[in-house]
């Protein structure tokens, strides 16, 4: 195992827009156990330009050549859910590790193919970005619940209530359904994996989905335009030993309100709550018993990431990054890998059933 994992980052800009550099580059920068080492778009002199930016050895405006270069041992991809398909492909008949962020794929068939590939070549070197999961508090609020602090669970309650982002007209496709992209294909999917890693996968559900405001205007351009992707989700579910669970997710909320879940068990509750996006906001958590709800701090052995701040959207991609690193140095399967991102693709999948058909579906693991 390198002692520093060189690490190419495919997608980035100068101007902190996109997630690969306001998110991925600060989460890299703050390991010992990473070194940015390239950075890859498409064009030649913008790759040269934020190399030189952010201090990375070399640049790549090609993802052949990329994945040529013996010295890139991971790529960090950060680009259009589009191109996913394709670069993951090469990269793991390349055999390089992979971060590569949610969604996975275009919907769960390209997902299906990619887990099958790394299946076929052995290839384990890999996890997916839905990165909530390893924030400080889920970890604790599930050792929390684990230890029954809270007694026998009954059931669980979350929402997650975000503002409408705005669409600039060059990333049209940010707000249409086929993208993967919305209240649904985002924030729903990034949710319930927190959600699953604490109380495992859900078993059956019944859900409803719409598009209730479709109407906007480019941020840039001011032309109008209609969403096709999903701002409203309605989803009941099950989890293990028959736990009721309800989610709500909408980005059409006129303030960021942002996410809570609360867990009840028949000895109190106990609740973690973001002030914005669950994947790049820092949990509080706040636990009841004897009808006193108190904040509760996060033990330090949770906070493995001392040099970011946990308000940086890379805090826990940083948090991830490290996890990944040390299950690989010890031999350890990684979590989410393409399996799991299969699985939440075709949870996903599920849901717009549910919705489609206004019935319960049981979910095949």
């Amino acid at each position: 195992m390198k002692k520093s994992i060189n690490v190419a980052l495919i997608g980035a800009d100068s101007n902190n827009i996109g997630f690969g550099s306001k998110a991925h580059i600060p989460a890299i920068q703050s390991l010992n156990e990473y070194n940015l080492y390239a950075i890859c778009t498409t064009k030649n002199k913008s790759s040269k330009d934020l190399a030189k930016l952010y201090g990375a050895e070399t640049s790549y405006s090609n993802i052949d050549h990329l994945l040529d270069d013996n010295n890139v041992d991971m790529i960090n991809i950060a680009v259009r859910v589009r191109h996913h398909y394709d670069i993951l492909w090469k990269a793991i008949q390349k055999r390089k590790m992979i971060y590569c962020e949610w969604p996975l794929c275009l919907n769960e068939n390209e997902a299906k193919t990619i887990s099958n590939l790394s299946k076929n070549y052995n290839y384990n070197e890999h996890i997916i970005g839905t990165q909530a999961r390893f924030a400080p508090g889920f970890t604790f609020i599930k050792e929390m619940i684990e230890q029954e602090n809270i007694g026998e669970i009954l059931f669980v309650k979350a929402h997650h209530l975000l503002t409408r982002f705005p669409v600039r007209s060059n990333h049209w496709w940010s707000s249409m359904e086929e993208e993967h992209s919305g209240a649904l294909g985002v924030a729903t999917a990034h949710t319930l994996d927190a959600i699953q890693s604490i109380f495992g996968n859900i078993k059956s559900l019944c859900a409803v989905t719409q598009t209730l405001f479709p109407d906007d205007k480019y941020s840039d351009s001011k032309k109008k335009f209609k969403w096709t992707a999903k701002d409203y989700v309605n989803l009941t579910f099950k989890l293990n030993y028959n736990i009721e669970g309800s989610l709500v997710v909408s980005n059409l909320a006129d303030k960021e309100i942002g996410f809570e879940l609360s867990v009840y068990g028949t000895k109190g509750h106990v609740k973690l709550v973001t002030p914005y996006y669950i994947s790049y906001s820092p949990p509080t958590i706040y636990l009841s018993k004897n009808g006193i709800e108190q904040k509760v701090q996060i033990p330090p052995k949770y906070i493995k990431i001392d040099n970011l701040s946990n308000k940086s959207p890379g805090y826990n991609i940083a948090h991830s990054l490290k996890n990944m690193y040390y299950s690989l140095k010890n031999k350890k399967l990684i979590h989410p890998n393409f399996h799991d991102g299969y699985l939440l693709h075709n949870l996903i999948a599920m849901i717009k059933k549910s919705s489609d058909e206004k019935q319960w579906i049981n979910i095949q693991s």
